[in-house]
């Protein structure tokens, strides 16, 4: 089964931090990283262990980015969790600056 104690630790989000700045080339100060645990899910009609990513960003969403930070993030929670890589799916979301709030106003 899934490491549900190391997927909860600062270790592992501290890892998946790291790999959301440098693959999307943002200093990590601006990354935000939830570690949500569901205690139920199915992935392909099959119950288990599964995970689902959304990275959102203003700008730096692009296919080679997303292919670096996909990849790592695979590699992240196969050697940590044991989760399989054929059960999680990322999601990439370019947001415009306008739409994104930070410390009291908006980005654009």
């Amino acid at each position: 089964g899934i490491n549900a104690e190391y997927m909860g630790s600062a270790d592992f989000v501290a890892k998946v931090s790291s790999a959301v700045a440098d693959s999307l080339n943002k200093p990590e100060s601006y990354v935000h990283v939830s570690v949500v645990l569901t205690p139920l899910a199915s992935f392909g009609g099959q119950m288990g262990n599964c995970m689902t990513a959304d990275v959102y960003s203003l700008g730096s969403i692009n296919p080679t980015n997303n292919a670096k930070f996909t990849c790592l993030l695979t590699e992240l929670a196969n050697q940590h969790l044991g989760l399989p890589q054929d059960r999680m799916y990322t999601n990439f979301f370019d947001l415009p600056r306008s739409n994104v709030g930070f410390n009291g106003k908006l980005f654009g």
